[in-house]
């Protein structure tokens, strides 16, 4: 079963909701942690890749942001109130910004970690490169998610070329 992180205020927010939401939403998530798909969701590629959004219908909108193609582990990005018929951009922005954070944690330390495994020369290193390659590029993804700010473009060129390094590592014998 997979481990629920709850990212920023998204705990509170969904331990907010009406009791109805609140069940339904907790049941969709254990779904997510058993390695089913939620009964109602929806990819949200505007916010990242992977990233996927529970509906719950009762007694009025609510939703849930979350990520579960990391590893054993299912990321809670936001959870919310809906009122509109779209999406609020404030909403999005808001998830977008905590993956964006929580995947360059990961990916600083998966990096670390290799370069570790690699000074110690330690026997499992070629693992941790490939593990850290595959953090590296969806960190390049998450940062490209953010279009034109600098940083982030210079961040996913950054995580590419580590990439590119840790596959080859990871085939060194």
């Amino acid at each position: 079963m997979k481990k629920v992180f709850f990212c920023g205020g998204s705990h509170r927010r969904i331990k907010d909701f009406p009791k109805e939401a609140k069940d339904s939403a907790g049941h969709q998530l254990w779904l997510v942690q058993q390695g089913f798909d939620p009964l109602d969701w929806r990819p949200m590629a505007s916010i990242g890749a992977g990233v996927k959004e529970i509906r719950v219908h009762e007694p009025h909108e609510h939703r849930v942001v979350y990520v579960a193609k990391f590893g054993d582990a299912v990321y809670v990005l936001h959870a919310f109130e809906k009122k509109t018929q779209s999406t609020p951009k404030k909403d999005i922005e808001i998830a977008r910004a905590v993956s964006g954070v929580n995947m360059l944690k990961d990916c600083i330390m998966a990096c670390k970690t290799s370069a570790d495994f690699l000074s110690r020369n330690s026997e499992n290193h070629m693992k941790s490169c490939a593990f850290c390659a595959e953090i590296c590029k969806a960190c390049a993804a998450s940062c490209e998610a953010f279009g034109a700010d600098k940083q982030m473009k210079d961040c996913a060129a950054e995580c590419r070329t580590c990439a590119t390094s840790c596959e080859k590592m990871a085939q060194m014998k």
